[in-house]
């Protein structure tokens, strides 16, 4: 008898493209060997907010090559890359933020969501935490399973609180994709 496996529809959330990879690479590359689809969206270029505020079009250009080859490396799927203020997400209405998830969220209705601790020490990240909470609020109807918080090396250790996790995904044999 063969059994059909059900494949989740993974949702990775984060502020900066690279923070995918930085924050969970190795837990995506095991959804994707597991045969789960995953998908990632980003809220800014990432680089803006690095040269006195000025968004130089060929950083931003190889920001945007380097995250498409770390999704082909990977194996996920961008669905979204935002043009919201980079490193100034706490100017940008909460709602505003939240929205834009729930575009996503309507047109894939992901299993599970990976989004930033809260206790990071990054305000977009914490910013996008929040909106990833408002968009998966509570609503009648709902099919998502769970949200988890990945840490950010040199982000959440020197955060506003101490990230505690509770969940521990082994990758011992998928860090190679992640690196």
């Amino acid at each position: 008898m063969r059994w059909n496996i059900i494949k989740k529809i993974i949702l990775v959330i984060s502020a900066h493209p690279d923070d995918e990879t930085i924050g969970c690479g190795g837990t995506i590359a095991k959804h994707i060997n597991q045969g789960d689809i995953v998908y990632a969206l980003s809220f800014t270029n990432g680089i803006s907010a690095r040269v006195n505020n000025i968004d130089d079009e060929n950083l931003s250009q190889e920001r945007k090559q380097a995250s498409d080859l770390a999704a082909r490396t990977i194996g996920f799927t961008w669905i979204g890359r935002g043009q919201f203020p980079d490193n100034m997400l706490d100017t940008v209405p909460l709602l505003e933020l939240a929205r834009y998830i729930e575009e996503v969220k309507k047109y894939i209705s992901p299993d599970i969501i990976y989004t930033h601790s809260s206790a990071d020490l990054n305000i977009d990240h914490r910013r996008v935490h929040e909106a990833t909470l408002v968009a998966f609020r509570a609503q009648p109807n709902e099919s998502w399973q769970e949200i988890r918080a990945y840490e950010i090396a040199s982000s959440t250790e020197w955060g506003v609180r101490t990230f505690n996790p509770n969940l521990f995904v082994n990758i011992d044999k998928f860090m190679h994709k992640k690196n």
